[in-house]
């Protein structure tokens, strides 16, 4: 057998610090099948002078004959991904040339890429730098907030900043432009900004229907189509939310969503109950008046005819907005 390792040379200097890797050792095949082990955990190399691999890795007489060992040149790879534990921040070194699996490799060096990118656009937003567009934000009578932005990038990333920001006679086109996103809370305004720069939403956002259901309507507004999609598929339905999604798919036009929450509100009669007692079912009924007749007759609806021995027994009342009516 014989054995491949992984190593950091060693550092006294005072202010060395420990670094974590995860990495990936292959011998290289000619035109074979590449001889690969990973370490898949978080590693800690300290400050030099300690390894880690493999004591057999393969077999020694593998090595002696193609495809790997040829001209008596051996290729090894190695393959890691490192942070210091004070930046938390990871580089990857390539894999060596020459591997079968160049496809696999492009596509991480792909991902590389875009993972570079979209911290280096990450970073522009936090610093501000260059920044020509302030964006603020809150609910009611709270102290606006503003997020300074770049305009040559939200015009990028939405048709809407586009002709607002780019085409002349636009009072946002103006040096010095201001762009107020009413109604939306400082936290929600965060997302869909840093969404336009990184196209990332923080993981914990989909733990808020409200919150997903917010960042839907500003992907609609301002054109995201990619974050109206991500919403869209992640948007969960519950008794508290199920008005201002019905209300929001009436605005947005947006027929399926419209259905699914009709289903969800009418199919259940103590579902529907507890709908009607939240304060969203009271403002739909003063401000959507139309909508509300909608889910009245989608409630009253009579059911399908089904064959007579899978008949279902008839159901009780219910009452939508104070009328009652049997079903």
């Amino acid at each position: 057998m014989f054995g491949l390792f992984c190593a950091r040379e060693k550092d006294d200097s005072p202010d060395a610090t420990p670094v974590f890797a995860r990495f990936e050792i292959t011998v290289v095949a000619k035109g074979g099948s590449d001889m690969t082990l990973d370490e898949a955990n978080l590693i800690e190399f300290l400050h030099g002078g300690y390894d880690r691999g493999w004591v057999s890795f393969g077999k020694i007489d593998t090595l002696e004959k193609p495809p790997f060992l040829v001209d008596d040149t051996l290729i090894i790879g190695l393959q890691v991904s490192a942070f210091s534990a004070s930046q938390k921040r990871e580089w990857t070194l390539p894999r060596a040339p020459g591997s079968h699996s160049d496809a696999t490799t492009a596509a991480g060096a792909a991902q590389r890429r875009r993972t570079a990118l979209v911290e280096d656009l990450a970073g522009l937003l936090a610093g501000g730098q260059g920044a020509d567009v302030e964006i603020s934000s809150g609910l009611g009578e709270d102290v606006r907030q503003v997020l300074k932005a770049h305009r040559v990038v939200l015009a990028a990333r939405s048709p809407v900043f586009n002709r607002m920001l780019l085409q002349s006679g636009m009072r946002e086109s103006q040096v010095g432009a201001q762009i107020s996103l009413d109604g939306v809370d400082h936290s929600i305004a965060e997302q869909f900004v840093r969404f336009l720069y990184t196209e990332e939403l923080d993981p914990k956002i989909f733990e808020s229907p409200d919150a997903v259901c917010h960042l839907l309507a500003l992907g609609h507004r301002y054109e995201v189509r990619s974050l109206f999609q991500i919403c869209s598929d992640r948007l969960t339905i519950t008794v508290d939310t199920a008005i201002e999604q019905l209300v929001m798919a009436e605005q947005f036009s947006m027929t399926a969503l419209k259905e699914q929450v009709m289903e969800f509100i009418c199919s259940c009669r103590k579902r529907l109950a507890q709908v009607q007692r939240t304060a969203a079912f009271e403002r739909m009924s003063k401000g959507y008046p139309q909508l509300m007749v909608e889910l009245f007759a989608h409630a009253t609806q009579p059911p399908e005819k089904k064959p007579r021995a899978s008949a279902a027994p008839p159901s009780d009342e219910c009452q939508v907005g104070g009328v009652r009516a049997r079903i």
